[in-house]
């Protein structure tokens, strides 16, 4: 059941059809969801990322720790902005026991530096738990994180 549901995904993702792949949420197959997302996002869920993003005259996301990516696949389709994936463990998703990639996976050196961290792009932290690796990230990036910050 797990492998039928990673195959209706990754067909319905070669034919470019990311609203056929929200409805999927709908489907209660939730541990084969789980291992492509931890959260599966509707359409109005993608809205008001993109509508956010673009009320800061930002031109992309940057996802750190974007797993398969296919999340940043689903934003990119919905709202046509440049959606920028980093993951640490190079080795990990070039092992055979990796899922599928939904987008270009990029392998930053650790820690970070500034070149990687567009200032006009968001920044966007999947499944972030490690409090050292986020400062280094936030310390490296120059773009106006003050605007954001909720109190």
């Amino acid at each position: 059941m797990e492998d039928d549901f990673l195959v209706q995904v990754l067909n319905l993702y070669k034919n470019q059809k990311w609203k056929e792949i929200i409805e999927l949420n709908k489907v209660d197959n939730a541990v084969a969801a789980r291992k492509l997302l931890w959260v599966w996002p509707s359409e109005s869920n993608l809205q008001m990322m993109d509508s956010t993003i673009r009320q800061f005259s930002l031109y992309g996301v940057i996802s750190i720790g974007c797993g398969c990516g296919l999340f940043e696949w689903l934003l990119g389709q919905f709202s046509g902005l440049t959606v920028i994936g980093y993951e640490v463990n190079q080795e990990w998703w070039s092992s055979r026991y990796s899922n599928p990639q939904f987008i270009k996976l990029n392998f930053p050196d650790q820690p970070p530096t500034p070149e990687i961290l567009f200032p006009d792009y968001a920044l966007l932290f999947c499944y972030f738990n490690d409090g050292k690796a986020f400062r280094e990230y936030i310390s490296c990036y120059k773009g106006n994180l003050s605007r954001f910050w909720v109190k």
